[in-house]
């Protein structure tokens, strides 16, 4: 089975969009720098009071720069990514040459349409390589580790269903929906 996609900008977009949201460090970084920064701005002006009843101008205006800073980076700070990453991949508007998958017994093969890159990159996976398929959105997020994931685009499938269902059969438990 061949699948031939074309890749462009959005789906640069939408496949960083989708390492951001799985990444967990992110994730633990964000909650622990926006949690630590409430509890640190909040724990100040109440020591402050509780060891001399008042609090002095500098204690009031560190704590809330602090509470601002846990604010931010439990509310904003991934929308704000998000967005200086689109502007960022939109505003290069790379040219990805073709890539062409195919799917077959053995496993999976990655390559450019481009003969002579392949020469150099081509990329063949068993299907035991792959850890998991995650289908999400317009793709199937393929992870063969934990710093390599591929894609397939839903629209570049003639069957897409076809595809699917080839994917669950040699991925079995691997195959997620989301």
């Amino acid at each position: 089975m061949k699948i031939i996609q074309k890749i462009n900008s959005s789906d640069l977009v939408s496949f960083n969009y989708y390492l951001l949201d799985r990444n967990l460090s992110f994730k633990l970084s964000k909650i622990v720098l926006g949690v630590l920064s409430l509890i640190l701005g909040i724990a100040s002006i109440v020591y402050e009071l509780i060891v001399s009843g008042t609090v002095q101008t500098i204690t009031i205006i560190i704590s809330i720069l602090l509470i601002v800073l846990g604010v931010f980076a439990l509310a904003f700070l991934k929308p704000i990514l998000k967005w200086g990453l689109k502007k960022r991949i939109i505003k290069k508007d790379e040219r990805i040459d073709d890539i062409c998958i195919t799917l077959d017994d053995a496993g999976l093969l990655w390559l450019y349409a481009n003969e002579e890159k392949n020469k150099k990159e081509a990329t063949p996976f068993t299907w035991g390589s792959i850890l998991r398929a995650v289908e999400k959105g317009e793709y199937i997020y393929l992870h063969v580790n934990q710093y390599v994931v591929l894609f397939i685009k839903k629209d570049a499938c003639e069957d897409f269903e076809k595809v699917k269902e080839y994917l669950k059969e040699k991925l079995t438990t691997r195959y997620k929906n989301k």
